[in-house]
């Protein structure tokens, strides 16, 4: 996105698309998850729920076994 103000994923949360935060590619972007996390509470208002939400979204698409999604989900408490 050009710009953070253009970003849309308060707009695709709030209409029930599952996104998710990540931090793409720290080295190249000088961030990291925590910096996103703080961008999408201070900047886009989400809350915790809303963000830990985010999470088990980003374990439910990935490509692990669901036995290892289970547990990192208990594990996160998502």
């Amino acid at each position: 996105m050009p710009t953070i103000e253009s970003h849309p994923l308060k707009k695709l949360f709030d209409l029930g698309v599952r996104v998710t935060i990540n931090s793409d590619d720290p080295e190249v972007l000088e961030t990291n998850l925590n910096n996103e996390y703080r961008i999408a509470h201070e900047f886009f208002g989400m809350n915790l729920d809303e963000i830990r939400r985010r999470n088990r979204c980003a374990v439910e698409a990935s490509f692990l076994p669901d036995a290892q999604k289970n547990a990192v989900m208990k594990e996160l408490k998502i």
